[in-house]
């Protein structure tokens, strides 16, 4: 009988993953309308590219110095052309038309002080888009809903006066195909994030089989948790639909940011890892590991999949985590309003494998693995740097193994990826390595869209103090408010910050604060956190849940004897608790402050994430104080 059962669910497993290879490998239909200058026509007078076909070109630009000291401000041509010209800053500026949302034309400004002689433009069915300087890689994006598109006709504009272009085009390729229609893909998405979801959930609790001993527990969130999450939910959506939907998000970006760009963190940075030295114009600042595991993973895409199923693996690991705490309709609602990762897979970052890694990692160390909880965060720290910090959680258990292997490893994948991308000076590794922390010295206010950092407190905090009316905030008041918190005395309230998250982390014995702890670190520190890291905090309540299972054991109550809490107390504080997780888990972008970037959300996130931290360590030190009372007795 097991023979069969197996056998069945062999095949079984057979049949998804062939289905799966198809989805892979078999090309979208899509038929070739037109080539060259037969494309005229279709541009309505040169004006409009019929939202039904899609757009491939490439085109190379020389450009002579600019000799002259007229510059202009903006350029977009009426055209529907490429628009060159030269900004204020003495930077060429490329304007490429798009047929969607606000925005009239997606920019590019050439690096400051860059020289050059040629400029190349390519842009594949008007959703992936490259620039090249001198033939190096320089800016690549993408769009999931197609809009770029210019006249063939007069592919390239300049002004007239201000700002004019001296330029040949030495070459130029277009042509137009049928879009294909959406909702394959759409199923194909969904089935792939499906299947390796389940496969990871169930190979996770084949290596990591923590037992369930109760089902009572106390946890750290509760029940009516959810209903708050769930309105919490609805109100950001009405607030996001009750207007016109701006798919370029210059207007209305919504809950997860442009809808348009939906997982073009994934893609454009997939795009860039074809090249060789991807760093030399400023085109990205993602880790050398990162890009080249990029590299890889879409060698071989011809459908643009590769973003989903690590997608499946980080919805396999929530599942894992949360399903079994208390009641499995508790842990499914919890999967499903998991803003972060919900944010995380739209934006297609990388970070929800580093997260899933991270998981990996303390489940592993947790077991007593060593070996394999290091080589985890290695993966982890390479993809994505800020991990670094939960090597801090080896380092006070003095699992050195674990911590030598992380740091060994790290070091290792990072330099051979750097090899690999073309640099191999030392300094060029550090400063690669590195770029994401020197990129976020200065912020506006696009820092605060969608955040966990401290820095938005800081922000708003000056803002409501400093302005006449904060319901009508002038420029020079967001200009002021900018300039503090860039300034010396919100980079001293940080470190008086993080010194005491150091201070508590080193004061708490439990496991799971400690972990809480680092999350902090990680996520309010930094001047840029955005919202998607936040899953990170999801492990601390299966931690959690594992502690408390084990102080409710008969056995240990028994022996211990600890002395009865205060039930009104923890009531109150378990209601702090829930009320706080609400912005960590479900959106609170319930309103925008008019002409900037910011929201209620920008404000409660990090209000919520710093208040859950105090709540927990709170708690924490209550369950020592009483176990060692009850150890006295």
């Amino acid at each position: 009988m097991n023979i069969k059962k197996a056998s069945r669910k062999s095949v079984f497993f057979v049949v998804l993953f062939i289905l799966f290879g198809s989805l892979w490998v078999l090309p979208t239909s899509s038929e070739v309308v037109c080539s060259g200058n037969e494309c005229a026509p279709l541009w309505g007078g040169g004006k409009t590219l019929n939202g039904k076909h899609v757009e491939t070109f490439d085109i190379r630009i020389e450009v002579l110095p600019k000799t002259t000291q007229d510059f202009i401000s903006d350029f977009r041509d009426e055209g529907k052309g490429i628009g060159l010209s030269w900004n204020q800053q003495r930077q060429l500026l490329i304007t490429i038309p798009m047929r969607n949302g606000t925005n009239t034309a997606f920019g590019y400004t050439t690096p400051q002080s860059a020289t050059f002689k040629s400029i190349r433009i390519r842009v594949i069915k008007s959703d992936e888009i490259y620039f090249f300087i001198d033939e190096k890689i320089a800016y690549s994006h993408r769009y999931e809903n197609a809009p770029f598109f210019m006249n063939p006709v007069v592919p390239i504009a300049t002004p007239s006066g201000e700002g004019k272009v001296d330029f040949t085009v030495s070459h130029f390729k277009v042509s137009v195909e049928s879009q294909t229609n959406p909702l394959p893909r759409v199923g194909s998405i969904l089935f792939i994030i499906g299947l390796f979801g389940f496969t990871t959930q169930k190979i996770l609790k084949k290596v990591f089989p923590f037992e369930v001993q109760s089902t009572k527990q106390k946890t750290a969130i509760e029940p009516t948790y959810y209903g708050l999450a769930a309105i919490s939910w609805a109100l950001t959506i009405f607030v996001w639909v009750r207007n016109p939907i701006d798919a370029t998000g210059a207007v209305n970006p919504g809950p997860f940011g442009p809808i348009g760009a939906a997982f073009s963190d994934f893609f454009q940075l997939s795009q860039l890892a074809q090249f060789d030295r991807p760093y030399d114009f400023g085109a990205t600042n993602y880790p050398p590991a990162g890009l080249l595991f990029l590299r890889l993973i879409t060698f071989f895409d011809p459908n643009d999949l590769s973003l989903f199923p690590l997608a499946g693996i980080m919805l396999g690991a929530i599942s894992f985590l949360l399903m079994d705490i208390t009641r499995k309709k508790t842990g499914m609602l919890l999967v499903l309003f998991s803003f972060p990762f919900v944010f995380g897979v739209i934006r297609g970052n990388l970070d929800i494998l580093s997260i899933s890694l991270i998981w990996i990692s303390v489940l592993a160390w947790k077991k007593e693995r060593y070996i394999s909880a290091g080589i985890a965060l290695a993966f982890a720290i390479a993809f994505k740097i800020w991990p670094l910090i939960f090597l801090a959680l080896y380092l006070k258990k003095k699992s050195h193994k674990s911590l030598y292997i992380a740091l060994s490893l790290t070091i290792i994948l990072t330099v051979s990826a750097s090899f690999i991308l073309g640099y191999t000076q030392i300094f060029e590794i550090v400063r690669i390595s590195f770029s994401a922390l020197f990129d976020q010295s200065k912020m506006g206010t696009y820092a605060f869209q969608n955040t966990f950092s401290a820095s938005a407190l800081l922000f708003i905090g000056h803002i409501i103090l400093m302005s006449r009316n904060p319901f009508n905030i002038t420029q020079l008041e967001v200009d002021n408010s900018l300039g503090y918190v860039n300034g010396g005395y919100a980079a001293m309230t940080l470190l008086a910050l993080l010194i005491a998250f150091i201070y508590f982390f080193f004061k708490t014995r439990s496991i799971s604060v400690k972990y809480l702890i680092l999350c902090g670190i990680a996520l309010s520190i930094p001047t840029q956190s955005f919202t998607y890291r936040g899953a990170v905090i999801l492990l601390f309540f299966f931690l959690h849940n594992q502690e408390e299972q084990v102080r409710l054991r008969p056995k240990a109550r028994a022996t211990r004897k600890l002395p009865q809490e205060k039930s009104g107390t923890t009531d109150f504080l378990k209601k702090i608790a829930s009320w706080a997780a609400i912005p960590l888990f479900a959106p609170a972008a319930y309103y925008f402050v008019p002409g900037t970037q910011f929201s209620t959300g920008s404000l409660l996130q990090p209000l919520g994430l710093l208040i859950f931290i105090g709540v927990m360590i709170f708690q924490e030190k209550k369950h020592s104080k009483n176990e060692l009372l009850a150890s006295r007795m």
